[in-house]
Parts: C-alpha cells; structure tokens; sequence
C-alpha cells in the first residue's frame, strides 16, 4: 500500500519507503542488537536483498503503509509501519535504527504525525505493541497518549516479543 502524501514535522518528515532506500547501512541496523533488541528480525536476520523484498511486498500490500522517517537533510534514520487490522483499527511500529537519532524526539514527532494521518484516513483506533523491559517505547506512546490496555507473559520461548504490553489511542 502507497500514499502520495508525504507528512511533515519541526524535524522529520515520513514517506513511503521503498526499496531503492534500503541500503547495506539499513541492514546494520536491523543486525545491530542494541536496535533490534525489541524486533522480530532479531530471529532471522535479512540479507540486503531480502530487506528489499520485504520493503517491495509491504509497497505491494492492501494493508500496511512503510514510511521512512528521515531528517531535513534527507537522512534516513528509521521506518514506521501501519497495519491496516480492520476499516477503522490500525497497529503502528517505529524503529529509529540510527543510533545518533535516538532519544532526540523523533519517534515522538513519528508517532504524532500517524495519530494526524489516521484521523484524516477516519481510523478510529491506533494500536501499538511492545515488549515489557522496552522503557523507550513505553514513554514514547505514554506520552502521546496511548493507554495500556494489556500486558501478557507468554512465558520463555524464542519469540523476541514474549511478554507484551499492548496500548491503544482513540483517534479524535
């Protein structure tokens, strides 16, 4: 799924990304485990060639939206994901892979242009996922909003997400 519309911040602006962005530096990324520490790539990391394949099947989807998050210099310093679950209910995720970009208010500037897009797509709810020890991502979606609405242990096993907290924000 593609949108024309690109969506801009004070500091970051979101546009599709496609596989032309995916370079062997976004793959360090997702091999780096103080990045992918919380992902489900950590269980089987992609190859360059995979990564873009990936990018290109989500272009091609029906219910998901992959953005990259980039700097006004158009430095790609992350990538957020929508998923479309139903007509009015969408789960995002947010990766800010260059390490120097974290914890400089751009996931929080990622997160509020999606709340902006869902209301003018008149999606209802945002969801969100994220594992119980993920301190950044629990004060990243407090603070724009989101309540916990759940929180399940699924016990030890090799899923990287095994215990979960899930939050939701009503979209005015």
């Amino acid at each position: 799924m593609k949108t024309a519309e690109i969506l801009r911040s004070e500091s970051i602006y979101l546009r599709n990304l496609d596989s032309s962005d995916v370079t062997e530096q976004y793959v360090q990324w997702l091999h780096n485990p103080e990045v992918n520490r919380y992902l489900d790539v950590q269980k089987n990391l992609p190859t360059l060639n995979q990564q873009k394949n990936y990018v290109q099947k989500i272009a091609d989807s029906s219910d998901k939206l992959l953005f990259g998050i980039f700097t006004f210099d158009n430095k790609l310093i992350g990538s957020t994901k929508l998923h479309f679950y139903e007509a009015e209910k969408v789960e995002i995720g947010i990766m800010i892979g260059d390490l120097e970009s974290q914890g400089k208010g751009y996931g929080k500037s990622t997160v509020n242009l999606l709340i902006a897009l869902a209301g003018r797509l008149g999606i209802k709810i945002l969801t969100a996922g994220y594992d119980f020890e993920n301190l950044r991502s629990a004060n990243l979606f407090k603070s724009c909003g989101f309540a916990v609405i759940e929180k399940k242990d699924y016990g030890l096993s090799a899923d990287c997400l095994n215990r979960v907290i899930r939050t939701i924000l009503k979209v005015n």
